[in-house]
């Protein structure tokens, strides 16, 4: 007990130097301890009444007496300890509304920012749909929705116009290559077992199996750029080279212009004018075939070589055609001399008419036909000719026909057109 009487006279400078707050809190544990001795046996009953004043100040104030007690002895402390576990309460309580909040108000901003980030990502897709009206995010734009968008797409909707030519063209291609397979390729073969046949036959024979060649030939050729180019196309070849090669044959048979005198035989079958239809058709048959030739070499050039290689693909043909007629009796010249070496029964005019012509009249096949005779196709089976007419028509003149000289100008000649397109249609 005498020990307590400094220690609190030393603890009132210190309460007074401290914070008003603790002051005031220093006041009701006075009079509490002042009847020392009664300390241990009265205190119980004050100390609980004074629990108001604790509560009262029930979260800083109540750490004044923790910064007090350790001045105080152990007596005090003890008596002291209930009073933080009472006092914990309260804080402890406190602390979390203190903790939580800092940390709700922080968690709002927290949580907005991400709805403030999906706010921009959500208005950045309107401007998907409008880029969507462009040429590839139509598609993208068909993907999430499945194949019958497209279908339900407004007219003049890039869908729209996109999928119709699609399947069109689909049904379109289908169609040809089945027109091929059924119709071009069986003629194209038949013209090809003619020409094989034509060595083997003699006599009227001969001369009906060339008829006929030239007939099928020719409709192998129509049929294809009918097939692959359209009517339009097929129409032009018949009036520029059928009809047109005819009357070329008869101004040429008429006046000897542009390939010199010469006349045609009655083997050939009908004719008028002085000439065989037929030589119409011959002039249809190669001239197609020599046309997808040119085209297939020539498709970047400028458009007059083009028409220039198209001529000269037609007339070199003639290296072997005319020589074999003359020699078969179907025409004769009036005046064969000068001519090539090795071929004496055909002038030099004839090949220099043919060249003129053959370069007119593919003039006037592509203005009247248009760009659509230039378009790429399935063109095998006039390329296949083209080729088949040349190999065959060398091994022929050389070891069946007995024209040596025409073999050799022919496949020089003519080889000028095949052996190129050989090699480009091998690589």
């Amino acid at each position: 007990m005498p020990a307590t009487g400094p220690t609190r006279a030393a603890a009132q400078p210190q309460a007074a130097t401290g914070p008003a707050v603790r002051a005031d809190t220093a006041v009701p544990v006075r009079p509490a301890k002042a009847p020392g001795p009664a300390m241990p046996t009265d205190t119980a009953v004050p100390v609980r009444p004074a629990k108001p004043t604790d509560t009262a100040v029930p979260v800083r104030p109540a750490k004044a007496p923790d910064t007090a007690m350790p001045t105080d002895t152990a007596v005090p402390v003890r008596r002291a300890t209930a009073m933080p576990t009472d006092t914990a309460v309260p804080v402890r309580r406190a602390k979390p509304p203190d903790t939580a909040a800092p940390v709700r108000p922080a968690k709002p901003p927290d949580t907005a920012m991400p709805t403030d980030t999906a706010a921009p990502v959500r208005p950045a897709k309107p401007p998907d749909p409008a880029m969507r009206a462009g040429t590839a995010p139509p598609v993208s734009h068909a993907a999430p929705t499945g194949a019958a968008e497209p279908v339900a797409a407004p007219v003049g909707h890039p869908v729209a116009v996109q999928c119709a030519p699609s399947a069109a063209a689909a049904a379109g291609t289908a169609g040809r290559r089945d027109a091929l397979r059924r119709v071009v390729v069986p003629l194209a073969a038949v013209a090809v077992l003619a020409e094989v046949g034509y060595p083997l036959a003699h006599g009227p024979a001969r001369a009906a199996l060339t008829v006929g060649a030239v007939v099928v030939f020719c409709a192998a050729s129509v049929g294809h750029a009918v097939v692959t180019r359209g009517w339009p196309v097929g129409a032009a070849l018949v009036a520029v080279f059928a009809v047109g090669g005819w009357l070329t044959d008869v101004a040429g048979v008429a006046t000897g212009v542009p390939f010199g005198r010469y006349s045609y035989g009655g083997s050939l079958g009908p004719a008028a004018l002085g000439v065989p239809v037929v030589i119409g058709l011959a002039w249809c048959m190669a001239a197609w075939p020599a046309y997808v030739a040119a085209q297939r070499l020539g498709g970047r050039i400028p458009r007059p070589a083009r028409v220039l290689l198209a001529a000269v693909a037609l007339a070199s043909w003639d290296l072997f055609l005319d020589p074999q007629m003359v020699a078969e009796g179907h025409w004769t010249w009036q005046y064969p001399a000068p001519a090539l070496p090795g071929v004496a029964a055909v002038p030099l005019t004839n090949y220099a008419g043919w060249l003129l012509a053959a370069l007119a009249l593919m003039a006037a096949f592509e203005l009247l036909a248009g760009p659509a005779a230039a378009g790429a196709g399935p063109d095998a089976v006039p390329l296949a000719l083209y080729l088949w007419t040349y190999g065959s028509s060398v091994l022929a003149h050389a070891a069946f026909l007995g024209l040596p000289g025409s073999a050799v100008w022919g496949g020089v000649g003519m080889g000028l057109v095949a052996v190129p397109l050989a090699v480009t249609l091998r690589r």
